[in-house]
C-alpha cells in the first residue's frame, strides 16, 4: 500500500496549474530532496503467516526538474524504499531470501518533454517519453511511457493522452515446496486521456479517464491464505484484470492567499471491485514566509470476489489480502512550508539563486475499518534556480 504523494505543493500560485499536463513545462528548474517515513500497524493480517501487518518504510527521494532551453524539459527521480516488516513472511522465505523481514527497493524514473515551437505565448504541442526501473529482492519492473498534450483557445484548454507499460518479473515463493522457486511474469498497460479547462482566471477543472490492462501473474508471491484444516496455501488470482477509473478535479483560488482543490474518483475492475474516493485540499499563505496546506481523503470500496477469511482448499482463486477486501478508509494530513525571503549566504545563494528555497514538513494519519492504520511523516527541501 502506498499512500504518500511525494510531489510537493507548488505554493498557492502554482496550485491553479497543477492539473494541466503541458503547463508543467512552465515551471522553474528545481532540485528536490525528500525524506519520508511510513509506520503501519493493526489489521488482521489474514494473508500473513503471523497475522500481523506491522511495517516501517523509510524512503529518501531525489527529484531534478530542468529546462533544457525553451523546447526541452527533463524530469529525473531517484527513489529508495527501505522496508522493515514483521509480517507476511514465513521463516522459509527468510532463509531463502536472506531478507529477515527487511528489503530494499531502488527505483528511478527519467522523462523528457519536447515542445516543437519556442513561442511561449501561443498554443503549444508537447511530446514526452520516459523510462523507469525498479529493483528489489523478489521483484523487478521495467517501464516506458509516451504522451502528447495540445493546448487550445489561447492556452485555456489542454487535451493530453498518455500511455505507459510495465514489464514485471516476480520470484515466486511456493509454500508447498517451502522455498523460492522459479519466476513469474506480469505486464501492465495504462492508457489515460485528460482534459483541462480554465473556467476563470482563478479556477479550472480537470477530467481524466484511466484504463489499465494487466496480464500474467497477478497474485502477490509472498501472500498466503488459511485453510480450514489449519494449513496454508499460496494466494491464487486470475491472470487477467482490467481496470477503469474516472477522476474529476476542481481548483479554485480564494483571494490572493488561499486556494482549494476538490477531487472525486470512481473506480471499477473485472475482479468486481467498485470504489469511490472523495478528496479535498486547501492551501493558505501565512505571515513570516509560511504556508500551510491540509488534505482530507475518504475512500470506500467493495472487495474482490475471490476474497474470504479462510477457504476449503479446493477453490480455483483465493486471497485474504486486506488491500482487496471491502473497507472504508480516511486519510488526513497537513503540510507546513517555510519559504524564506531573506538573502542567504554563499554558497547556498549560488545554488538557489534569488533565495528561492522551500522547506516542508508533512504529517499524515491513515485509518481503515479493517483495523489497519498508519502514520506518515516527511521532510522536504526544494530549491529552484
Amino acid at each position: 500500500m502506498q499512500l504518500k504523494n511525494w510531489a510537493t505543493t507548488a505554493g498557492v500560485v502554482g496550485c491553479l496549474a497543477a492539473a494541466s499536463p503541458s503547463m508543467a513545462q512552465d515551471q522553474p528548474d528545481s532540485l528536490q530532496a525528500h525524506y519520508f517515513m511510513w509506520n503501519q500497524s493493526g489489521g488482521e493480517g489474514l494473508q500473513t503467516f503471523n497475522g500481523t501487518e506491522d511495517e516501517t518504510i523509510i524512503e529518501p527521494v531525489g527529484v531534478l526538474d530542468l529546462n533544457l532551453g525553451k523546447r526541452w524539459f527533463l524530469n529525473a527521480k531517484l527513489d529508495v524504499d527501505m522496508v522493515s516488516s514483521a509480517s507476511g513472511q514465513a521463516p522459509e522465505i527468510h532463509a531463502a531470501s536472506g531478507s529477515s523481514g527487511n528489503d530494499t527497493r531502488n527505483q528511478y524514473d527519467v522523462s523528457v518533454s519536447y515542445t516543437p515551437t519556442s513561442d511561449l505565448t501561443g498554443d503549444r504541442t508537447t511530446l514526452s517519453a520516459g523510462l523507469s526501473q525498479s529493483r528489489e529482492y523478489h521483484y523487478k519492473s521495467d517501464g516506458m511511457s509516451f504522451g502528447v498534450s495540445q493546448e487550445f483557445l489561447d492556452r485555456n484548454f489542454v487535451l493530453a493522452i498518455a500511455y505507459n507499460q510495465l514489464d514485471d518479473t516476480v520470484k515466486n515463493y511456493r509454500i508447498t515446496e517451502e522455498a523460492v522457486s522459479g519466476t513469474e511474469e506480469k505486464k501492465t498497460q495504462n492508457f489515460a486521456v485528460s482534459a483541462t479547462q480554465l473556467l476563470t482566471r482563478k479556477s479550472l477543472i480537470n477530467v481524466s479517464l484511466h484504463l489499465t490492462q494487466q496480464r500474467g501473474y497477478l497474485a502477490r508471491s509472498l501472500n498466503s491464505v488459511g485453510i480450514r484444516d489449519g494449513t496454508r496455501q499460496q494466494e491464487r488470482l486470475p491472470d487477467a484484470r482490467d481496470r477503469i477509473a474516472l477522476r474529476v478535479q476542481y481548483n479554485q483560488f480564494l483571494g490572493s492567499r488561499s486556494a482549494y482543490h476538490l477531487i472525486y474518483r470512481y473506480y471499477q475492475d473485472t475482479f468486481d471491485v467498485q470504489a469511490h474516493t472523495v478528496q479535498g485540499r486547501i492551501y493558505h499563505e501565512l505571515p513570516y514566509d509560511l504556508e500551510i496546506s491540509g488534505n482530507l481523503r475518504y475512500h470506500t470500496q467493495t472487495g474482490v470476489k475471490y476474497w474470504a477469511r479462510e477457504f476449503s482448499g479446493n477453490e480455483e482463486f483465493v486471497t485474504s489480502d486486506s488491500d482487496l477486501e471491502a473497507f472504508d478508509s480516511l486519510y488526513g494530513s497537513f503540510t507546513l512550508t517555510w519559504k524564506p525571503t531573506l538573502p542567504l549566504p554563499p554558497p547556498v545563494s549560488w545554488w538557489v539563486m534569488e533565495s528561492d528555497l522551500r522547506v516542508q514538513f508533512l504529517f499524515g494519519q491513515y485509518r481503515r475499518t479493517n483495523g489497519l492504520q498508519g502514520t506518515l511523516t516527511g521532510l522536504s527541501v526544494i530549491g529552484t534556480f
